[in-house]
């Protein structure tokens, strides 16, 4: 998560930082894909292809932003009446192939996974 926030921070403002070649011709007539590399002070990313880095990249931001809704709800809900929180739910028991984060109560032998 670092190196894609101080890959945005570098591009947003062109920082010194970031330096992302387009396609080049080597000296034995190879081509090199486009590519991206990072030299920030804290956070390094060695050149790397820009298809490699995104094909990386894109299934760990899906599962970063999904962690983050969950959390963002559990920390706003409202557990006045009855005690509740944000729970994964176990394999076994999803009801929605897709749906990996609940509300959970703890009512019953297991508790409620309220889907």
């Amino acid at each position: 998560m670092r190196v894609i926030r101080e890959l945005r921070n570098g591009l947003d403002h062109r920082l010194e930082t970031v330096k992302v070649t387009n396609f080049e011709i080597q000296t034995d007539g190879n081509i090199l894909s486009p590519s991206i590399e990072l030299n920030h002070k804290e956070v390094k990313l060695p050149r790397i292809s820009l298809k490699e880095f995104l094909i990386n990249t894109i299934p760990n931001l899906l599962k970063i932003i999904e962690t983050t809704f969950a959390y963002l709800a559990g920390r706003n809900a409202n557990s006045n009446i009855m005690a509740y929180e944000v729970r994964e739910i176990p394999e076994e028991k999803r009801r929605y192939k897709y749906v990996k984060y609940c509300f959970w109560s703890p009512l019953g032998q297991d508790g409620y996974y309220s889907q």
